[in-house]
C-alpha cells in the first residue's frame, strides 16, 4: 500500500491593518482592501507569501498559477530568444506563446505577468481538449473558453480577450497563421464599458474644499497630488514617483513614463498653484510623494531613464503606489464624490479638449502627447465621443478657405483668349 501523500494546498488570507474595521467583526474575512497573502503547501514545502494584490479574482489566478505552473519554455542557450524555423502547420502553440512573451520583454512587468497569465490559462484549456498546435485554433474554441469562464467579471474577461487578440495578431504578422480567430468583434458580449467622465465643476470644488478638512499631517501631499492629477494627467504609478528633477526650468514637468519607459512626448506646464503645493513638500525628497532613502534612488531612476525595467529596482512598487492611491481616495471619500484615480486623468483630457474650440487637430494631438498615448487613435477612441460638435466643428474648418476670383472684366478676356486659343 502506496503512503498517503497530501496535495498541496494554498489557503488565501488578508493581512489586515490596525486600522482595518473588518479584522475585528465576526466573518470579515476577504470583505475590506487590504494586501491579499496566501499561506500553505507548495511543492511538498509550508510557504506563506505575498500575492502582490487587493483582488480576489486576481489572487485566485495567481495560486492557480503558483499549484500548477506552466512548464518551463526551452530557450537558445545564448540569447534566450527562440526563433521559429519550422513549417506554420507544425508550429506548437507553446512554442508560439514563448516567442510572443519573449517580444514583451522591455514592457513593464505588471504587462508581462498579464500577458504571461492569459497565454498560460488559455493554453492549459486547450490542453484539456487536445489542442497543442496554432493552426488548429478556432473562434468556436474562444467562445467555449469564455463561456466557460462566465464567472469572470467585465474586466476580467475584457482583459483576456484583449491580450489573447494581441497574441493572435503577433502570430498572424509572423505568417504562421492567415487569419486571428480572435478577431470576431461578438466573440466576447457584454456590457460595454462605463463612459469615462470628467468630475463636474461642482464635484472638483468640493474635492478641492475636502482637501483643507484632510489631517493636518496629510493635508499638504493631499493638495499636491490632486492638483497635479487636475493640471497634467498623470496616472497614479507617475505620480506615486513623481521626481523632483522633472520639473524644468520653464516650469514644464518633463518625466518618464513608467508603463511605456519612456519620456512625455509633451510635457505639460506646471501652473502656479500646483508649484507652490509642491514646494511645501520636504525639500530633501527625491519623490515629491515618498519617503527619503540613502541610496537617493539611483538605481530605479537611472533604470527608467534608460528605458529599462523600473518596478524591478522596487520591490515594494506596488505598496508605494497604492500608498498614494490612498490617499487620493480618502479625499474623494471625504469630498462625496464617487470616482478612481484614473478619472482625473479623463478630467484634464477631456477639458482640455473642450477647452481648445478653434483647433481640433492640434487639440486632439496635443491631449495625446500630453497624456503620453503612443498613437493618437488611443486618444480618439477614448474621448472624441464625449466630445459633443467635434465633428461639426471640424467640418466647419473648412470656412477659412479663401479663392480671389477673378472680375467680370478679366474672366471675359480669359474666355477670349482660350477661345482663340482652341
Amino acid at each position: 500500500m502506496e503512503p498517503h501523500v497530501s496535495k498541496d494546498k494554498l489557503t488565501i488570507y488578508r493581512r489586515h491593518s490596525q486600522k482595518c474595521k473588518a479584522s475585528k467583526t465576526s466573518g470579515g474575512g476577504l470583505n475590506c482592501d487590504c494586501p491579499l497573502w496566501a499561506h500553505g503547501k507548495l511543492k511538498s514545502r509550508f510557504v506563506q507569501r505575498s500575492l502582490d494584490t487587493r483582488l480576489p479574482e486576481i489572487a485566485n489566478q495567481k495560486v492557480e498559477d503558483l499549484l500548477n505552473p506552466p512548464p518551463e519554455l526551452p530557450q537558445h542557450a545564448s540569447s534566450g530568444v527562440i526563433t521559429l524555423r519550422t513549417p506554420p502547420g507544425a508550429i506548437k502553440l507553446v512554442d508560439a506563446a514563448n516567442e510572443f512573451l519573449t517580444s514583451k520583454e522591455r514592457r513593464g512587468t505588471n504587462t508581462q505577468t498579464l500577458y504571461r497569465r492569459a497565454l498560460v490559462h488559455f493554453l492549459r484549456h486547450l490542453a484539456d481538449q487536445g489542442i497543442t498546435r496554432l493552426k488548429d485554433v478556432d473562434t468556436p474554441h474562444l467562445r467555449r473558453y469564455f463561456a466557460d469562464h462566465n464567472q469572470w467579471k467585465r474586466n476580467t474577461a475584457h482583459s483576456r480577450l484583449t491580450h489573447l487578440r494581441v497574441f493572435f495578431n503577433f502570430c498572424r504578422k509572423k505568417r504562421w497563421i492567415v487569419w486571428s480567430p480572435a478577431a470576431d468583434s461578438d466573440l466576447y458580449t457584454a456590457k460595454k464599458d462605463p463612459a469615462r467622465e470628467p468630475f463636474t465643476t461642482n464635484e472638483i470644488s468640493r474635492i478641492l474644499e475636502a482637501v483643507g478638512h484632510m489631517p493636518e499631517s496629510e493635508r499638504d501631499r493631499a493638495r499636491a497630488a490632486i492638483l497635479m492629477l487636475l493640471y497634467t494627467g498623470v496616472r497614479i504609478s507617475d505620480l506615486a514617483f513623481a521626481e523632483r528633477a522633472y520639473v524644468t526650468a520653464h516650469n514644464l514637468y518633463d518625466y518618464c513614463v513608467i508603463k511605456t519607459r519612456r519620456r512625455i512626448t509633451l510635457p505639460p506646464q506646471l501652473q502656479p498653484v500646483v508649484l507652490e503645493a509642491l514646494a511645501k513638500l520636504p525639500p530633501s525628497r527625491v519623490y515629491f510623494f515618498q519617503p527619503d532613502r540613502e541610496d537617493d534612488y539611483e538605481r530605479a531612476r537611472k533604470a527608467l531613464r534608460d528605458g529599462e525595467e523600473f518596478q524591478a529596482c522596487l520591490p515594494d512598487y506596488t505598496e508605494r503606489v497604492a500608498c498614494v492611491s490612498k490617499l487620493v481616495l480618502r479625499v474623494l471619500a471625504l469630498a462625496k464624490v464617487k470616482g478612481t484615480c484614473h478619472k482625473f486623468r479623463d478630467t484634464f483630457a477631456i477639458n482640455l479638449l473642450t477647452s481648445n474650440a478653434d483647433s481640433f487637430s492640434v487639440g486632439i494631438y496635443t491631449v495625446s502627447k500630453m497624456l503620453g498615448h503612443s498613437d493618437v487613435k488611443i486618444t480618439e477612441g477614448h474621448y472624441l465621443n464625449l466630445i459633443p460638435g467635434y465633428r461639426e466643428r471640424l467640418s466647419h474648418a473648412t470656412r477659412v478657405l479663401s479663392y480671389v476670383w477673378p472680375n467680370q472684366s478679366d474672366q471675359a478676356k480669359n474666355t477670349e483668349g482660350y477661345a482663340e486659343s482652341k
